[in-house]
């Protein structure tokens, strides 16, 4: 196990060394148990390039043994749900995808919902923190162009279409941690596809927003952030902890440039104008640990990681390597994507500082986050 004690304390290791795509799967929420004993990481088992449909492995790693187990295969996907659980699709007989539910405290794989493939690989799921809602969304249409958001009462197996808007192709669907029917949702204004399914633009001028939905009743209320209210969003945004507040990174324009008392992360919620943090950096994928006490982000050159208090918005480094420039083959999974557990004592996060992605964890000392409080 290779490890680096940097300037700070933080102490680095390096957790896999793999010829083949390996991803901590993402960092809005953390993805390892309530205890912090273990942490959940993917591997491509597929020899071609990822795709919707690229097979992967999900294997536990324990925190300081670093001892791994393989857990499930299927689908890559980012499940936002709660009480340890993991969510993610496999194919199965009778041309079907099947959700399960991975318990990342005992390792224990149930099959919870399936549907016909020809709905599509869900995008962006998320699960309720009671168990009984599972919202995704796809593709319902190209000509004319439809997205929809699709709620699965987990229960009776019921889906229904609660929403649909030609612009919700990168829904990032967040369950709040305690209300079991608020879902947030994010709004790619003007994105663009071809009759076909080819993706021609992501986000249009507009920009990307944010909206909150009942996903009982399909009731919208939006949020007064993005134009015209403030630069749009980068497309990262999360709960923090149970509260009715979401942190949110902006595009780096104008008062949210990085500069003493700006910077690009501020706080939203229902009926109010955002709140600039004052953070004074830039940061682009964004998260909270599950008490709220805590944020963290990266910024993809120089691996830029940071841990910030959403409260006095006051921000520590944990790692930065100049020598990253944020160009890589790898897309998404050279990310960051830096989380950090529930008991703030350890970091993970991707790196392609060797060439090619690999899994790290950083042990976070005490000390270092003091300095938020």
């Amino acid at each position: 196990m290779l490890s680096a004690e940097l300037k700070n304390g933080v102490v680095i290791y390096q957790i896999t060394q793999e010829n083949r795509l390996v991803s901590n799967i993402y960092c809005e929420r953390p993805f390892c148990s309530a205890d912090s004993n273990r942490f959940l990481y993917a591997r491509q088992l597929d020899d071609a390039g990822p795709s919707d449909w690229t097979q992967w492995q999900y294997v536990l790693c324990e925190f300081g043994t670093w001892e791994s187990e393989v857990v499930g295969e299927g689908l890559h996907q980012v499940c936002i749900s709660y009480n340890n659980d993991f969510y993610f699709q496999r194919p199965v007989a009778g041309n079907r995808l099947e959700f399960v539910r991975l318990d990342m405290a005992t390792a224990a794989v149930e099959p919870v919902w399936s549907c016909r493939s020809d709905i599509g690989r869900a995008k962006h799921p998320t699960v309720s923190a009671d168990g009984k809602l599972l919202a995704f969304h796809h593709a319902l249409s190209f000509s004319p162009q439809r997205f929809g958001l699709s709620v699965v009462n987990l229960q009776t197996g019921e889906r229904n279409v609660v929403y649909e808007h030609p612009h919700v192709c990168n829904a990032h669907l967040q369950f709040h941690p305690t209300d079991n029917r608020t879902l947030l949702v994010q709004l790619n204004r003007g994105c663009e596809y071809t009759a076909d399914g080819e993706l021609l633009k992501l986000v249009g001028t507009e920009g990307a927003t944010l909206l909150l939905l009942d996903a009982i009743t399909g009731k919208i209320e939006d949020l007064q952030i993005g134009k015209p209210f403030t630069p749009p969003i980068t497309g990262h945004q999360a709960w923090i902890g149970t509260s009715e507040d979401v942190v949110v990174t902006l595009v780096p324009e104008g008062e949210y440039a990085a500069a003493p008392g700006q910077g690009t992360v501020v706080l939203i919620a229902r009926g109010t104008p955002c709140r600039q943090l004052g953070t004074g950096i830039e940061l682009n994928h964004i998260g909270s640990t599950p008490c709220g006490g805590y944020i963290f982000g990266d910024c993809v050159a120089g691996d830029y990681i940071a841990i910030g208090s959403p409260v006095t918005g006051k921000t520590v480094t944990v790692y930065n390597d100049p020598e990253q420039s944020g160009d890589s083959p790898y897309g998404q999974q050279s990310h960051p994507h830096a989380y950090l557990t529930p008991d703030f004592s350890w970091m993970v996060f991707n790196s392609d500082c060797t060439g090619r992605p690999q899994v790290y964890v950083a042990k976070i000392p005490p000390a270092l986050l003091k300095t938020l409080d």
